[in-house]
């Protein structure tokens, strides 16, 4: 289920304010930014079942869809070397 209004401000807010802190700087401007949380969460909803389709059996039954979604925040971070 996509993330409520609050909650993708909050992401957009603390992305802007993580980067800020490492003075690293978004060439987007702050619309364009929102859109792009947008996008990101409206693509996650739609891909989410060819993901779980991925997961082979037993694993794709026996994991929490909570489980399975930090197994994917995991792989995340370790592929593209991100802190969070």
């Amino acid at each position: 289920m996509a993330l409520n209004n609050q909650e993708r401000t909050e992401i957009w807010a603390r992305f802007q304010d993580d980067e800020s802190k490492i003075r690293r700087s978004i060439d987007v401007d702050k619309s364009d930014l929102r859109a792009a949380v947008d996008a990101m969460d409206d693509w996650w909803d739609t891909v989410e079942a060819a993901g779980n389709a991925a997961i082979p059996q037993p694993a794709r039954s026996a994991l929490t869809g909570r489980q399975k979604k930090y197994l994917f925040m995991l792989l995340l971070q370790t592929r593209f070397n991100l802190e969070v």
